[in-house]
C-alpha cells in the first residue's frame, strides 16, 4: 500500500482494499504508483511525496 497526502485528500495505491473500502475510511484509490505520482504532481508540481510501505501497519494522520 502507498499513501499520499495532497490538500484534497489522501491517494492511495492498494492491493488489499477495493476502491469502495478506500473510500469508507476517506481515501481516494489510484490503480497504481505511477498514477498516484501523476495526480499529485499535476496537483502540485513541487510537492513533496512520502511512501508508506507497510501502510496496512500504520493509519498516517495529516494535520
Amino acid at each position: 500500500m502507498a499513501i499520499f497526502f495532497y490538500s484534497y485528500g489522501t491517494l492511495t495505491v492498494s492491493d488489499g482494499l477495493s476502491e469502495e473500502e478506500l473510500g469508507v475510511l476517506g481515501f481516494k484509490a489510484c490503480p497504481s504508483l505511477q498514477a498516484a505520482m501523476h495526480q499529485a504532481l499535476a496537483l502540485n508540481p513541487h510537492a513533496a511525496i512520502g511512501l508508506l510501505p507497510r501502510g496496512r501497519d500504520c493509519l498516517p494522520q495529516s494535520s
